[in-house]
């Protein structure tokens, strides 16, 4: 038996997206492997309100709100 693994995809990251990702690649036949920092999967996903934030979340509101006031 090898300590070695056939894998054709690495998420690193059980997050909305990776989860996605590793579900995706499945699907699609291809042999995933995840591996997660946490003691649980979510990652920052699990503690969101209901969406999943982007890079741009922060700065993007600030833009809209400025829109609607000159309205």
């Amino acid at each position: 038996m090898s300590d070695e693994a056939a894998i054709g995809l690495l998420v690193v990251g059980a997050g909305a997206c990776g989860l996605a990702a590793a579900i995706a690649a499945h699907d699609a036949g291809i042999d995933v492997a995840i591996v997660e920092k946490l003691d649980r999967p979510g990652g920052n996903s699990s503690l969101s309100t209901g969406s999943v934030p982007g890079p741009a979340a922060a700065t993007s509101a600030r833009p809209v709100s400025r829109i609607r006031r000159r309205a």
